[in-house]
């Protein structure tokens, strides 16, 4: 029988976990691992095909634009049915959207049907994600639980990428898309051992849909736009790195050891975050994201790129975690579990949609790239807005 509850961490995550949280953290571990391989040459799979940066931003507008109307519903769907069987559904959806990439060079309608899955998927996955994880964290150390998900969820991309480059080199993108999808449904496993059940009424899909604009959460709405430069680190930035490397391999072995760095540093973070200094945190972390971004259109070679990537996995960490930690507190504090979940995901989907359109804009005057590192740049200062209270 799984049980992680029996086992310790070493002294930077939370001493002893319990069994419903350690079946989260094995699942969310195999499922990242799966995505690690795959998700940092998925825009440079489409770019290889031909598609256009401009073009391959429409995509993820798609994606998110979809996912604001649809994740309330995934709010609803968690509360009726629980957190465990939200995240199987998601494996499904997941699958399809893999499945709709490989068909891309077979039949281009599929660059449209893959964004419908990927955001399908998400409406099942992340207020699921949130709300399990907000249940059965501990209180007063949920920063260093979440820093310690979220390092072994770093981890994984350290040898993921490295193995996602040698596959892709040796044997294709169709074999990478087979191997992941088999281990997107060995994720679901750990859930189903522990079980995860949460039952509970929730506000209904108009109010939900409209909170991001209200007086009381505009604030944070705003911070969590900031989010929104994840979109160029998951998307423009691969295929600039692509470039400078030349290499699949040596791609992936570049980021595996950046985030090897990143993971030992988010670890501190969480305790940052728990000796009650988030403000401090976020400051460092939103400085640094601000002034990486800003410096990235003259960053050539390859030594400075595999610093400026150690520098924004590091800072991208501090803001995420905490934010995320923040946000957890503040759900459990207003008794609105999912309500706040629903609204991280709106944010975060406002934010990359926001920036998909600003650099699709600003390219018609700048380089694409330049482009986005710029948008990704400005919409940071959001971070800075939020202050943790």
């Amino acid at each position: 029988m799984f049980n992680l509850a029996a086992h310790h961490f070493p002294s930077y995550f939370h001493r002893k976990i319990n069994r419903k949280l350690g079946g989260l953290y094995l699942a969310v571990t195999i499922l990242d691992f799966s995505l690690a391989m795959v998700v940092l040459f998925e825009p440079v799979y489409l770019y290889h095909l031909g598609y256009s940066i401009q073009h391959i931003l429409l995509y993820y507008i798609v994606v998110y634009g979809v996912y604001y109307f649809l994740v309330p519903i995934g709010g609803k769907i968690v509360a009726k049915y629980g957190p465990g069987r939200s995240i199987a559904a998601s494996s499904v959806m997941l699958i399809g959207y893999y499945v709709s990439l490989l068909l891309v060079p077979q039949a281009p309608i599929f660059f449209w049907i893959a964004p419908l899955f990927f955001a399908l998927q998400k409406m099942l996955y992340w207020p699921a994600y949130h709300t399990d994880f907000i249940l059965n964290s501990d209180q007063g150390e949920r920063g260093e639980e979440f820093s310690g998900l979220w390092s072994l969820s770093t981890v994984v991309y350290i040898l993921g990428p490295a193995l996602g480059g040698i596959i892709i080199q040796q044997a294709g993108f169709s074999v990478l898309f087979g191997l992941v999808m088999v281990l997107i449904i060995l994720s679901n496993i750990p859930l189903f051992v522990v079980g995860t059940t949460y039952h509970g009424k929730i506000t209904s899909y108009w109010n939900m849909l409209i909170q991001p604009f209200s007086k009381m959460h505009l604030r944070s709405t705003l911070a969590y736009i900031a989010l929104g430069e994840e979109l160029v680190m998951l998307t423009v930035w691969p295929i600039y790195i692509a470039l400078a490397f030349a290499s699949y391999e040596k791609m992936g072995g570049a980021i595996a050891v950046a985030t090897l760095i990143t993971a030992i540093v988010t670890l501190y973070i969480g305790k940052v975050v728990d000796r009650k200094q988030p403000q401090m945190a976020l400051r460092i972390g939103g400085w640094l994201t601000i002034l990486n971004w800003l410096v990235r259109p003259w960053i050539k070679t390859v030594g400075l790129v595999f610093s400026s990537e150690t520098i924004g996995r590091i800072a991208k960490n501090t803001t995420f975690v905490t934010l995320t930690a923040t946000s957890y507190n503040k759900a459990l504090r207003e008794g609105q579990v999912i309500e706040r979940s629903v609204l991280f995901e709106q944010g975060f989907s406002l934010g990359k949609t926001f920036i998909a359109a600003a650099i699709i804009v600003i390219s018609s005057v700048v380089s694409p790239f330049t482009a986005a590192f710029i948008a990704a740049g400005t919409v940071s200062f959001l971070y800075l807005l939020f202050i943790p209270r």
